[in-house]
Parts: structure tokens; sequence; C-alpha cells
């Protein structure tokens, strides 16, 4: 559908100004770049409820501009674009998925190989039935707040445990 300007320059607005005041209450930037999402039927089918995630994530910053009706958009250096690790586990701990491709080496020559990975849980999910019973994945991007800092906790800890446990403290704790 079409969007007038006046309504872009709003809804910027208010998500840049919302990605500010989250990041300067949390440290860290929430605003990203989705790219590709994932739909499915919430729980046990019987309902018309439908869950929507992003699959990969590339945190952005965005500006506004006086006089200006569309924002900047630049990627955010401090980060780096990844897989949203939470709707990988959910699949796997839910529904049994390997999600293989995404445990590997996910990048070719250009970096993070975003359609082999879409394909990849397409396939998956075709293999496993779960296709058949609405689980979809699209090739789309959006930009919104996504909130993922426990998950980011997690999985450095999953990574890094070895190195965390040579510090005298935290062996003391573990």
């Amino acid at each position: 559908s079409f969007v007038n300007r006046g309504t872009v320059e709003k809804r910027s607005r208010d998500l840049i100004s919302k990605a500010k005041t989250e990041e300067q209450d949390t440290g860290v930037n929430n605003l990203h770049l989705a790219l590709g999402s994932l739909t499915w039927p919430m729980g046990d089918g019987t309902a018309a409820a439908v869950v929507t995630s992003p699959v990969f994530l590339v945190p952005i910053r965005m500006k506004l501009k006086r006089g200006q009706h569309v924002p900047t958009i630049s990627l955010d250096s401090g980060s780096m674009t990844t897989v949203n690790f939470c709707l990988l586990e959910g699949l796997r701990a839910k529904h049994g998925l390997k999600l293989q491709w995404f445990a590997e080496d996910m990048r070719d020559d250009s970096g993070l190989d975003i359609l082999a990975g879409l394909e990849r849980l397409r396939a998956e999910l075709l293999e496993s039935g779960l296709a058949d019973r609405g689980f979809l994945v699209r090739d789309d991007a959006s930009i919104g707040i996504f909130r993922f800092n426990k998950i980011r906790l997690w999985k450095d800890l999953d990574e890094h445990w070895e190195t965390f446990v040579t510090n005298p403290v935290v062996r003391h704790l573990v």
C-alpha cells in the first residue's frame, strides 16, 4: 500500500526517538534491518493467530535531519549482522529442527549469505513437514526495534564458557 511522505517522516521520527531512548536505557542498539522472516501458526494450530519473526538482523542507525522527509540509514559500525538466535533455538526446541547451516560458517565472498540461509531454512521446513502446517519463509525486509539482549548473553556464555572459567572468581562461582 502507498504511504505518504508525512507518514514516513512521522514513523521515522518515532522510531528514531524510541531507538535512542532504548539505547540510553540499556546501552544496546536494538534498531535493526530485518532481512527475511518466518511466519507460522501460534499455539496448537486451532487458533488463527500467526507469529512473524525476523530471520537475519542487521544493526542500523537512522537519522532524519531537519527539513528531510526520508531518513538516512547506515550500518551500525560497532555491531555485526547475525541470525535471529531466539528463532533458531525455538525451532530446535519446539519442532526438532537441526538447522545445521546456521551452526556452520554462513559467509560467502561478500559476507553473510542471506539468500542461502533463507533457502536452507525453507528446505528444512519442507523436509520436516512444517511448511505444510503453515510455516512460511518470506523474502522481505523491515526496520524495527528487536530486543535480543538476553540471547546475546546466552550466546556469549555458550561460545566462550571455557575462557570465562579460567577467571578465578568465575571458577569459584562455578
